[in-house]
């Protein structure tokens, strides 16, 4: 009778969830299908259902979601991309989807978690700088100082300068 260590299981659940994130990361902008992964993983359908459902206690549909949406959010935060070529890029060809897809996920659209973000970011400027207001927004992001302070106020209940104050 054989039996596997806790090691040897520890070692296949983290190579099988290495080897699935790092593909489903390469390929994040394409039409993701079952067969495809599992035939190009080199496994079958029924056991890359099994592995995902014991290794990631979720299934691979779910996963390549949450994949999606990770991926999008770092995006978001650390590029300048349009939302349509973030969507593009995280497979989902149709915008408006996407949109509804991560506010689902997240309960915010894209443009609110952004902005979010950015406040976020100007907070933490406002707070450890000296940096006049303007470039607090523009080193945020914000292309548009009525917009930042818009957001800022919406977001902190105060403006930028009054916060700085306080």
């Amino acid at each position: 009778f054989y039996t596997l260590s806790n090691e040897t299981v520890a070692f296949r659940s983290q190579n099988f969830t290495n080897n699935l994130r790092s593909y489903l990361l390469s390929h994040l902008s394409d039409s993701l299908d079952v067969n495809t992964i599992a035939a190009d993983l080199g496994i079958s359908r029924s056991r890359l259902y099994l592995e995902c459902s014991k290794y990631l206690g979720m299934g691979i549909a779910e996963y390549i979601r949450e994949l999606r949406i990770d991926k999008a959010k770092e995006l978001l935060r650390t590029t300048d991309k349009k939302i349509t070529e973030i969507a593009s890029d995280v497979g989902f060809d149709d915008y408006n989807y996407f949109c509804r897809f991560f506010k689902k996920a997240l309960g915010k659209s894209p443009v609110t978690y952004l902005n979010e973000y950015r406040i976020k970011q100007a907070v933490e400027l406002l707070q450890t700088t000296d940096l006049p207001v303007m470039d607090v927004c523009l080193d945020c992001g914000f292309n548009n100082l009525g917009n930042f302070l818009r957001e800022f106020k919406k977001d902190t209940g105060l403006t930028p300068l009054q916060y700085r104050k306080r």
